[in-house]
């Protein structure tokens, strides 16, 4: 009976081995599989446009013909449109402004080298003045809109000819008789300087025309038996003809939004099981079953 119950012991001892080898070995094997997870944040290639143009002013950035970036510009008049996440490299964009009259600004290109993974600048873009052109009384008035206090400088078929200064905000005219231009027909242009020195490009071009106009004394009276007297005339009268003017030109209004996405590399090592320490307990376990036998039996 005595030994019956020793080998029950043994019996139930060795259920208790293996049930704790079946439990301790999948937490060394699970101990030698890991995960690597790296988080890396890539710097995004930037560009900023900074600049001059009217206040309030729409003003846009194109590539390829469409919009990729818009901003507004301040009651300074001054601009800052940024583009974010875009392609390093030589990269050619077209700027222009849209006043509050819905007139365009000339267009400026800009050919820049974009480094990637910082900031890149383009700085003192001086955009032209939005101008458009009326007679009235056989005047001349050219006004329009550009930088607050810049210089106005006009071309009268690429000759310069009048100046005038822009006000505080924003808006400039020049009026000029008609009969101080000589006769014939012209395109009519504007720059402007800002007060640090920022020359603008030229504005959309104007055609005018200036006419003679004669007008006839209308007291002129013909007297009975005497010989008609030689009609007298007014002065000649210089008529401008505005024949094509700046036009309203709107565009998508196509906001620019470059998100910086965190690129995330996920890593994982092959499973690895490792068999020594298992052994090592099995191996002392075995030992311990050894001993306890001799001393049972």
């Amino acid at each position: 009976m005595c030994k019956i119950y020793r080998i029950a012991l043994v019996l139930t001892i060795l259920s208790i081995i293996v049930y704790s080898l079946k439990v301790i070995s999948p937490v060394f094997a699970a101990s030698e599989t890991f995960n690597i997870s790296v988080s890396v944040t890539i710097s995004p290639t930037t560009l900023v446009f900074q600049g001059y143009t009217s206040p309030g002013a729409l003003v846009y950035i194109e590539e390829n013909n469409s919009v990729v970036g818009t901003g507004i510009s301040q009651s300074s008049g001054d601009f800052n449109v940024t583009l974010v996440g875009i392609s390093s490299g030589i990269s050619n964009y077209q700027i222009y402004s849209q006043d509050i009259n819905g007139l365009n600004s000339n267009i400026v290109s800009i050919s820049d080298n974009v480094m990637s993974d910082r900031i890149n600048n383009v700085y003192n873009i001086n955009l032209s003045p939005t101008m458009t052109a009326q007679s009235t009384n056989n005047n001349l008035s050219l006004y329009g809109m550009a930088y607050p206090l810049s210089k106005i400088e006009i071309f009268l078929n690429s000759n310069y000819e009048y100046s005038t200064l822009v006000n505080s905000v924003g808006s400039f005219e020049y009026v000029e008789n008609a009969s101080n231009i000589p006769l014939g027909q012209y395109e009519v242009t504007a720059l402007d300087i800002t007060s640090g020195g920022v020359i603008s490009n030229y504005s959309n071009p104007i055609t005018i025309n200036i006419t003679n106009t004669t007008s006839v004394n209308p007291n002129n009276q013909q007297p009975t038996n005497i010989s008609p007297p030689p009609v007298t005339k007014t002065p000649s009268i210089h008529t401008v003809h505005v024949v094509q003017n700046s036009t309203l030109n709107y565009c998508s209004f196509n906001y620019c939004n470059g998100k910086v996405i965190p690129t995330t590399i996920s890593k994982k090592a092959k499973s690895q099981t490792n068999t020594l320490p298992t052994f090592v307990i099995s191996f002392s376990l075995l030992i311990l079953i050894v001993i306890i036998l001799r001393r049972i039996l």
